[in-house]
Parts: structure tokens; C-alpha cells; sequence
């Protein structure tokens, strides 16, 4: 039984890494995103959204 308590603790540490992993992988492309970006977001959305009634006529 102790053996099966083990395995499920690595299990849950792996799985722990792999999520703070992909957290933190998430917010540092999100913040390059923001310093990079090449407009304003209101630009940006206002495009958005001018091509997309384009597309539907």
C-alpha cells in the first residue's frame, strides 16, 4: 500500500510542475505580447471588428 502512495505522490508532483510549467510559460508570452504589441488595443479591436462585418457582406 505504501508503494501506491508513493507512485500517486510523483504522479501529483509531476503534474504539479507541468501546470506551474505551462502557468508561467502563459503569463511571460502574455507579457511579451503587451510590450510588443504594435498598436493600441482599441486599434486592434476596432479592426477586429471592421473586418469581420466585411467578411459577413
Amino acid at each position: 500500500m505504501n508503494i501506491n502512495f508513493n507512485k500517486y505522490l510523483l504522479f501529483f508532483q509531476k503534474s504539479k510542475n507541468i501546470l506551474i510549467g505551462l502557468l508561467l510559460g502563459s503569463l511571460c508570452g502574455a507579457l511579451v505580447m503587451l510590450i510588443f504589441a504594435p498598436q493600441p488595443g482599441r486599434v486592434t479591436r476596432a479592426q477586429i471588428f471592421k473586418r469581420s462585418t466585411n467578411l459577413q457582406d
